[in-house]
C-alpha cells in the first residue's frame, strides 16, 4: 500500500479487526495508506478479515489471542515497533460479544468479564503505547462504546455500567495526557447495522491528523437519540 492519503505511512492497532466497525476502520485506514496490526479474538473473523486486508493490498498483521489480556496489548505494540518502527493508532472496537442480562441474572463472572473487556483491555492499549506515543509528540486512541453506555438498558444493566465506564476512562485517560499530542476520544454508536458506516467515518476522522485538538470527547453516531 502507497503511503499515501490521511494515513500514509502510519501504523494502527486496531482491535477487535474482525468484526464490524473494527473491520471497517482497518479496511478504510489501509486504502488510505496505513499498516495494520489486526487483534481478534476468534480465529475465523480473524483470519477472513485478514484476507480481506490482503486483497486490497494493505499491508498487515494478525494476532490471534484474547484482545482483552495484557499479554495481547504488549505482543500488537511489539509487532508494530518492530515490523514497521511505530505505532500512530489505537481503536479499540468493542470486540466482546455482550454477556448482560436481567438484573437478578448479573452475578460476579458475568460482572468481572464485562469489566475486563470493556474497561482492563482498552487500559492495557493505552499503557502498552502511550509512552512511544508521548515520545514522539503525536498518536491517536479511540474507544468504540456502545449507545447503552450513555442512556443504559432495561435487560442490559451490566453492561450499559461496563461501556459507561469505558466512556468515562477515555476522559480520564485524555485528561492525564493533555498537552503531549495525544489525542484520545470516544466513538458511542448505534446497535443498528446501517450506521456502521457513519461510525467508522467518526473513528477515523478522530484518528486522523485531520483531528489536531479534541480530546476528552464522546461523539454519539446514534441516528438522532441521546
Amino acid at each position: 500500500m502507497s503511503a499515501v492519503g490521511r494515513f500514509g505511512g502510519q501504523v494502527a492497532i486496531v482491535v477487535g479487526g474482525g468484526q464490524d466497525v473494527g473491520l471497517g476502520v482497518a479496511m478504510r485506514m489501509g486504502r488510505e495508506g496505513a499498516s495494520i496490526v489486526l487483534v481478534e479474538g476468534d480465529r475465523v473473523r480473524g483470519e477472513c478479515s485478514a484476507d480481506l486486508l490482503d486483497a486490497e493490498g494493505i499491508e498487515g498483521r494478525l494476532l490471534l489471542g484474547d484482545p482483552a489480556d495484557p499479554a495481547a496489548a504488549k505482543w500488537a505494540m511489539t509487532t508494530a515497533k518492530l515490523v514497521w518502527g511505530r505505532v500512530d493508532v489505537v481503536v479499540y472496537a468493542d470486540p466482546m460479544e455482550d454477556v448482560s442480562g436481567p438484573l437478578h441474572a448479573v452475578g460476579p463472572k458475568i460482572l468481572d468479564a464485562l469489566y475486563r473487556n470493556d474497561v482492563r483491555g482498552p487500559l492495557q492499549y493505552c499503557k502498552a503505547v502511550m509512552s512511544a506515543m508521548m515520545e514522539r509528540g503525536y498518536g491517536r486512541i479511540v474507544m468504540v462504546a456502545s449507545e447503552i453506555g450513555m442512556q443504559g438498558q432495561a435487560g442490559r444493566s451490566a453492561r450499559s455500567a461496563s461501556q459507561a465506564a469505558l466512556i468515562g476512562l477515555t476522559k480520564a485517560v485524555a485528561m492525564s495526557v493533555v498537552d503531549t499530542g495525544v489525542l484520545v476520544n470516544a466513538v458511542v454508536r448505534s446497535d443498528a447495522q446501517d450506521l456502521t458506516e457513519g461510525a467508522v467515518s467518526t473513528v477515523c476522522w478522530l484518528a486522523s491528523s485531520e483531528c489536531s485538538f479534541t480530546t476528552g470527547m464522546t461523539f454519539e453516531v446514534g441516528g438522532g437519540q441521546s
